[in-house]
């Protein structure tokens, strides 16, 4: 029989051969993070006491209720973990391959090739990560997925013993990540900018370590890592409302580490900003808004005995959310779907057709002094703990002096501080379960949650009753991957 490869087409044999084809590969990967933006959000959020899902129809609706309700199934669509294992698949053909280049383009240096490695492993790292908070065991893949003759009935493993190896696999990329991008010619600079924030370098490497050893509870090392990036000084912090907006509006703004590049100029606006935003120029569905008037209120604070004229922190009214509405309307979350600090719903500030294209911020620096005061006040050391607050809470307006004693009181303290800060960045849930986790107790969760439902049909007892056991914390194992595998063991709270 004749063997012949279409001349269209391009195989394993010959795409390996020169390092051009490394970095179209890894393009293709962080086109692959894209896709995976809408579970990274949802399972870092929308079960938390942020969020209500209000927009939207059809099965998406009532699977986004459920899961905020705490009343997921396993045939959810939330639970669906195709695009991250896609994601996955891609960096693993490049951690296998790249190596291959170097035998066929002379060209290709060690060191050049480890930057791709690191960069790839970082990544995948990044995946597993989301996986390994979201799910109590699942698949850990290392190799591609070639062919259909592979064996890809794997057996899962517990979470926790996957993000040991995301720390080994972070603890290798950190030597050998690139530095900067200063060595790289680049047409404009505003694309050099966007591969400073959009690519991986040893900053991202140092987030995302932080960001594991915390939930692990090893605050020496997170601390480590979290210094590392303060004092390279690469980054500052948004110390206005005009310029704590520009995080969001245009982006890849001086406090930005991390972000997920999305650009209309280049045909690549994504498809988020539609769950946050109402206007119909950019199909906005509202998807989200905030949950309950108790946490539009922790926003304001207070000086004295004035109760009639709150001090309004610049991260909510006109940041988070708009001027002028009431908890009840169908509000847009701002600080995705607006164009500038300070705008009103009914003006004409939302995005449009021409700006419909915000990163996704994986890590930004007011997230890592937020971590370090984690780490710090765990270490005993709750002044330093204490001054990053205020330091973070100054910036925006926020003066009110901190009174408060005890770590477990301090650790409330810098959650719901990151709570003002993070608000619908996919992180919430998260945040809560790591205390929770941590304290051995589900209360964290559960006050939470109580006070934001109080506006819905659900009592508090309800609202306590299904985060009692930790494997609710977990979501279930999708029916589908379960018939396809048998190796899959459903989540014991959801049998």
């Amino acid at each position: 029989m004749l063997d012949l490869t279409p001349e269209d087409r391009v195989t394993g044999d010959n795409f390996w051969v020169e390092k051009g084809q490394i970095e179209i590969a890894m393009v293709g990967g962080y086109g692959r993070l894209q896709a995976c933006l809408y579970r990274f959000y949802a399972w870092g959020e929308i079960r938390s006491d942020l969020i209500a899902p209000i927009g939207g129809s059809g099965q998406d609706l009532f699977d986004r209720r459920d899961a905020v309700n705490n009343m997921m199934t396993q045939d959810n669509h939330l639970s669906d973990w195709t695009d991250i294992y896609s994601a996955i698949n891609q960096f693993n053909f490049i951690i296998e391959n790249a190596p291959l280049v170097m035998a066929a383009d002379r060209s290709f240096t060690q060191p050049e090739l480890d930057l791709f490695m690191a960069e790839a492993k970082t990544l995948r790292a990044l995946c597993y990560f989301y996986l390994a908070r979201t799910f109590h065991e699942f698949p850990y893949l290392t190799e591609p997925s070639k062919d259909d003759e592979q064996e890809h009935r794997v057996v899962p493993i517990p979470g926790i013993q996957v993000l040991d190896s995301i720390v080994a696999d972070l603890v290798w990329a950190e030597s050998r990540a690139r530095d900067n991008f200063d060595d790289v010619i680049f047409s404009t600079p505003d694309i050099k900018l966007r591969y400073e924030k959009g690519r991986v370098s040893k900053p991202v490497v140092w987030a995302l370590l932080a960001d594991v050893y915390l939930t692990i509870n090893e605050y020496e090392k997170a601390l480590e890592m979290l210094d590392k990036i303060i004092e390279s000084n690469k980054f500052n912090l948004a110390n206005s409302a005009n310029t704590w907006f520009e995080i969001f509006f245009p982006g890849n703004s001086p406090e930005g580490i991390f972000e997920l590049q999305f650009s209309r100029e280049f045909q690549n606006s994504g498809d988020f900003i539609r769950w946050f935003s109402t206007n119909s120029a950019v199909r906005g569905e509202g998807w989200y808004q905030l949950q309950s008037t108790y946490r539009t209120s922790s926003f304001f604070h207070w000086v004295g005995d004035d109760l009639m004229n709150p001090i309004i922190d610049l991260r909510g009214t006109g940041g988070t959310f708009p001027f002028g509405f009431v908890i009840t309307d169908f509000v847009p979350v701002w600080k995705w779907a607006g164009r500038d600090h300070g705008a009103t719903r009914d003006t004409p500030r939302q995005r449009d057709a021409n700006s419909n294209d915000p990163n996704w911020i994986f890590y930004r620096l007011a997230d890592i002094y937020l971590m370090k005061a984690e780490a710090v006040n765990r270490l005993d050391r709750s002044d330093e703990a204490l001054e990053i607050l205020s330091m973070i809470r100054r910036r925006v307006n926020n003066n009110e002096e901190i009174s408060v004693e005890g770590v477990e009181l301090i650790e409330e303290f810098i959650l719901d501080e990151r709570y003002r800060e993070l608000a619908f960045e996919g992180k919430r849930w998260f945040d809560m379960v790591r205390i929770a986790r941590r304290r051995g107790t589900p209360d964290v969760i559960g006050d939470r949650l109580a006070i934001a439902r109080e506006r819905t049909i659900l009592s508090e007892g309800p609202v306590r009753a299904r985060i009692v056991d930790p494997q609710s914390w977990y979501f279930p194992i999708h029916r589908a991957e379960i018939e396809r595998n048998p190796n899959l063991v459903q989540n014991t709270y959801y049998r």
